[in-house]
Order: structure tokens, then C-alpha cells, then sequence
């Protein structure tokens, strides 16, 4: 039980989603340890360890609950999602079949545009289970394909809040959008939706949202959200890329 005064004893919650249920017991705990030992909030780094421990123990119990309620949530939008990319491959493998590969070559993903870094932190993102872990992946991604679109494999450059490289380097940002979404296509993350829903849900922390991790996660739900209201995939990914 964590302590706390009589008031704070008599909240009761019986009837919130398990959602919204685990992120009022993370700030409960964040907030009564902010007050119990004010020293924790001294540094944005050990406020965040302590806000990711936090993360981590109500998680540990609640995680599987919370995800598939979050799941059922955003079940249309993944399942047509989903379906929109796979009528894509289907056309462009239909084309293949009957000879016209000229007009594929025009109406598909390049593999030179796509990162295989990139691919694999964001295939990593449903194996995590803390919103700071995922957030973390999600960096990953997008620093990636920055990396991959300036040629550095070597040499990664990292976001820097709103100053990032990407700016820097006169890197449009329906440029970033369109190969985000390239990046998506090519992954397939099973329930996309619902993964940067659980992150907007928990990682609302002031600490979570600085810098490279508020970016990453507007950027990500800019492309999802185009993905998601394409209604032809082709014409306004694909084609318009080359």
C-alpha cells in the first residue's frame, strides 16, 4: 500500500478502465515519493530513473491488461491498416505476375530508402512494456533514418529536442513523414495504433516529453495518422515518394 494521507487513502477507482486505472496509480506513487523524499526531483536524470522504476513496478502487474483493453480500442484502425498495406503488396505482386515491371518499379518501396536499423527498433516495440523502454525504440527509429537518409552509418546523429539534425540538414518535414511511413509499410508492427496509444496514455511525464522523446512521438503519430486516413497508399506514399 503506498502511504499517504487519509484523503488520498479514500480514493477509490473501482470503476476506471485498467488504463486509466495504472496511470492514476503511477502519478499516486511519483506524487507521494515526490513528497516524501523532496531530493528525487532535484535532477531531470533522477527524476527520470525514478519515474521509469515507477513505470516498471505498476507495469510489471498491470501491462498485459492494460495493453489489450488499449488493443480493443484501436482494433478497426489497425485491422484496416493492416489491410490497406496488404492490398498494396497484393497489387504490386499482381503486377509483377503479369509482366509490368516497369510500372512496379515505379509503385514500390526502394530498398535503398529503407533502413534495416530502423526496421529493427521498431520491430522491437511490442516486446517492450514500459512506456520509457518503448519511448527509447521509438528514438531509435527515427534516428535511424536520419542516420540512413545522410549516409552515416557510422556516424549517428541524435535528435536534439527541437534543434535537431534533421532540421539542421534542411530535411523537409513531409519528407520525414512520407519515409516514417515507408518504414511502417515495410514493418508491419501488429497494432501500430495501439503501441503509440499506450505511449500518448502513460508518457505524459514532463520528464518523457523533452526533447527527443516529445519529437519522436509527434513525428511517429503525424505519419500513423496520414497512414491511417490514406485512402490509397500508393498514390500518396508510394508514387509521390519517387
Amino acid at each position: 500500500e503506498v502511504g499517504g494521507n487519509d484523503k488520498q487513502k479514500d480514493v477509490a477507482i473501482p470503476n476506471l478502465p485498467q488504463s486509466r486505472d495504472a496511470r492514476f496509480v503511477i502519478q499516486h506513487v511519483i506524487a507521494t515519493l515526490r513528497e516524501a523524499r523532496p531530493g528525487f526531483g532535484i535532477s531531470s536524470r533522477l527524476e527520470k530513473k525514478m519515474a521509469t522504476a515507477v513505470e516498471a513496478l505498476v507495469f510489471g502487474e498491470l501491462y498485459d491488461d492494460v495493453f489489450a483493453e488499449i488493443v480493443e480500442e484501436t482494433r478497426k484502425m489497425d485491422d484496416a491498416l493492416m489491410k490497406k498495406i496488404g492490398s498494396y503488396e497484393i497489387e504490386r505482386l499482381h503486377r509483377i505476375g503479369t509482366g509490368k515491371a516497369m510500372a512496379c518499379s515505379k509503385r514500390k518501396i526502394q530498398g535503398e530508402d529503407v533502413s534495416v536499423e530502423a526496421l529493427e527498433a521498431l520491430l522491437r516495440l511490442p516486446e517492450a512494456r514500459v512506456p520509457s523502454e518503448k519511448l527509447s525504440f521509438c528514438v531509435s527509429f527515427i534516428e535511424s533514418i536520419s542516420s540512413h537518409f545522410f549516409g552515416k552509418s557510422n556516424d549517428r546523429e541524435h535528435l536534439d529536442g527541437k534543434e535537431n539534425q534533421l532540421a539542421n540538414r534542411s530535411i523537409g518535414a513531409d519528407s520525414l513523414l512520407k519515409m516514417v511511413c515507408e518504414h511502417i509499410i515495410v514493418a508491419k508492427v501488429p497494432h501500430l495504433n495501439a503501441e503509440l496509444m499506450f505511449l500518448e496514455e502513460f508518457s505524459t511525464d514532463e520528464h518523457a516529453l523533452k526533447g527527443k522523446e516529445g519529437y519522436t512521438l509527434v513525428t511517429l503519430q503525424s505519419s500513423l495518422q496520414f497512414l491511417n486516413a490514406s485512402d490509397d497508399i500508393e498514390r500518396d506514399i508510394i508514387i509521390d515518394s519517387n
